[in-house]
């Protein structure tokens, strides 16, 4: 009779707490119709049977309890996250849910941080590895002004074996300097035992090393991040950085080598080309800090005018290959800069591959503002060479003239080629020869 009884109260019991989840189900459904209906009355009911039917669901009782406190109902929203809480007390999940609404609505109320962090500190107890638990401790504690406890739950934290310590950093550098200077060997401590359990790390590997950086510990910061690169070939953004740190400390050979087998497997690191660009400026490398350079600026883009003095770079070396897939994509980015139409036509032009398309080029950058011509003379020559390699000999003549008259009065050098240019173009058509030989001896005084 006794085992009789025992049975028939367990069986009212599960009565009691059994949840209906097809119920649930069926009562979310149509309060999603309801809510596209714009019925929110008919929306809420639905919700309040599913949350009844299903009163474990987080996510239900999220939805009711916000409907509750939009209501002003503080009391009804609270009943409903502890009884959830209470229900589940085995739910790390619950428990936070709980104590983030004991957290949002205090609003200087003691006591509802009280409460949260009594459901905080018997969370931390069930769930000693968890972070989240001990991060909103302790962020409520530092709501609170309550600055012993907070260093008293730092303390406790960074004894634990699988304390996290960049999330310690970050709590002795909230509570104050004193505080993160005296807990920092403890924390250096920490974050060589979780580099050495995990060395292929990214996010380990470039928190340690920023922490010995911070601290004037130069060399163990290049040593983490070494040997990141041998577990982690792969990662090359901290290839990168190692690459950075040899550079700072003026380890110029190792810098420049890891940055250049970073490039050689993926060239599209931008970052690498930047500080290669730099070092090659200050090695006064011209050559290679041009091509980091460019490079630069074709992955990350840049202003007009950066593409400009990249362009007039490349052309003045004479490496119009480089120059090209530069001025395409600038012209792409500035369709309507007439100083990139003008240099994309030139290095065309010089280009033998290219010189087939350098008219054509020409003309458009003449179009992009017919009522503002060009004044540059050199741009202007080479236009006219272009018009008179390709048979326009009236377009080429007329480019060569302008360009002429523009060159000012004491050039030696650029005005008396155009001048003997204009002259043999003339005797090779068999015209003005009494004019070509004017434009000779006038060249010849202006070299004078």
């Amino acid at each position: 009779m006794k085992c009789f009884t025992s049975c028939f109260l367990l069986f009212l019991s599960l009565l009691l707490h059994a949840e209906d989840t097809d119920l649930a189900r069926r009562a979310y459904a149509k309060a999603q119709l309801a809510t596209m209906r714009g019925d929110e009355s008919e929306a809420m009911a639905q919700y309040e049977l599913a949350r009844t039917a299903h009163p474990t669901s987080i996510a239900l009782t999220r939805i009711c309890a916000t409907h509750r406190l939009k209501a002003n109902d503080i009391r009804g929203a609270s009943t409903l996250y502890r009884e959830l809480a209470t229900s589940l007390p085995d739910s790390l999940d619950a428990q936070l849910a709980y104590a983030d609404f004991l957290r949002e609505v205090s609003d200087g109320d003691d006591f509802a941080l009280s409460l949260a962090v009594k459901t905080l500190e018997s969370a931390k107890k069930k769930f000693p590895t968890a972070d989240v638990v001990w991060e909103k401790l302790f962020r409520i504690h530092q709501q609170r002004g309550h600055q012993e406890s907070s260093q008293n739950l730092l303390a406790e934290y960074v004894k634990m074996p699988s304390a996290d310590p960049a999330i310690a950093e970050r709590m002795a550098k909230i509570i104050s300097k004193t505080t993160q200077d005296r807990e920092a060997e403890k924390i250096a401590q920490l974050y060589l035992q979780r580099f050495d359990a995990a060395p292929d790390d990214p996010a380990l590997a470039r928190a340690a090393s920023d922490h010995f950086r911070n601290y004037d510990n130069p060399e163990k910061a290049i040593a983490i991040l070494a040997r990141h690169g041998v577990a982690n070939p792969s990662s090359l953004d901290l290839r990168i950085r190692l690459g950075i740190l040899y550079l700072e400390k003026k380890n110029h050979d190792l810098g420049e080598k890891e940055l250049l087998a970073v490039l050689a497997i993926d060239p599209e690191k931008h970052v690498a080309h930047q500080a290669l660009a730099k070092l090659y400026e200050k090695l006064e490398k011209m050559s290679q800090a041009r091509h980091h350079r460019s490079e630069l600026l074709r992955i990350r883009g840049g202003d007009e005018e950066e593409y400009i003095t990249m362009a007039r770079e490349w052309i003045d070396a004479k490496d119009f290959s480089k120059a090209l897939p530069l001025l395409e994509k600038s012209r792409l980015e500035y369709p309507k800069s007439v100083e990139l139409a003008w240099l994309h036509a030139i290095a065309s032009h010089a280009d033998p591959q290219h010189r087939v398309k350098a008219v054509a080029l020409f003309r458009e950058a003449e179009k992009i503002k017919p009522d503002q011509p060009c004044e540059n003379p050199n741009y202007l020559r080479a236009a006219a060479q272009a018009y008179w390699q390709a048979g326009e000999n009236a377009d080429a003549e007329k480019n060569l003239r302008r360009a002429i008259s523009l060159y000012p009065r004491d050039d030696k050098t650029n005005a008396p080629a155009a001048l003997r240019e204009l002259a043999s173009w003339w005797q090779e058509q068999g015209k003005n020869q009494f004019e070509a030989q004017a434009l000779r001896d006038r060249a010849s005084a202006l070299e004078k």
